[in-house]
């Protein structure tokens, strides 16, 4: 239970990245001209 508790807000974050991370490729490739 306490593992969640430190793992949780890891997993959110790096979901949150990888999320950001997609948005500025398909962002950076629709302004690739």
């Amino acid at each position: 239970m306490i593992f969640t508790i430190y793992f949780a807000p890891m997993l959110i974050v790096v979901v949150t990245m990888m999320l950001l991370a997609l948005y500025v490729i398909h962002y950076s490739d629709l302004h690739d001209e």
